[in-house]
């Protein structure tokens, strides 16, 4: 049941692009004609191609938004929890070979990641107990 209706979307979507993209190379055959009447081949290649950027550039400022240019800087994260999460927002793909290359020396040196994980596990409040 749900599997046809989402076949069934899927199709109405695909089909719906296909006609977009036949309107689009229909407008732009008889734009080419049009322009054919009126100038050189080459002029005419190069206004259409002119035109057309325009409309994708206009349809892409509606349907995205005007880019911000001037954006607000994020505050700096204070520990260092934080900042390893903003540097895995910012680079994913720098967090994600750290993260590999840490799960490899851990891999490596079973004794690193037992004194890493006592190291995190340990609150301060725990240490003053313990003396």
């Amino acid at each position: 049941m749900i599997a046809g209706k989402i076949a069934s979307k899927t199709a109405a979507v695909a089909a719906i692009a296909t006609a977009v993209v036949l309107c689009v190379i229909a407008l732009g055959s008889a734009a080419w004609y049009a322009l054919l009447l009126v100038l050189q081949p080459w002029a005419a290649a190069l206004t259409l191609a002119l035109v057309m950027g325009l409309l994708a550039g206009v349809i892409a400022l509606i349907a995205f938004g005007a880019p911000r240019l001037f954006r607000r800087p994020e505050p700096e994260p204070e520990s260092l929890t934080e900042r390893v999460v903003a540097l895995a927002k910012e680079r994913p793909i720098v967090a994600t070979v750290a993260g590999l290359a840490a799960g490899f020396i851990f891999l490596r040196n079973p004794a690193l990641a037992t004194i890493v994980a006592a190291a995190l596990s340990n609150s301060p409040d725990d240490s003053r107990r313990r003396r």
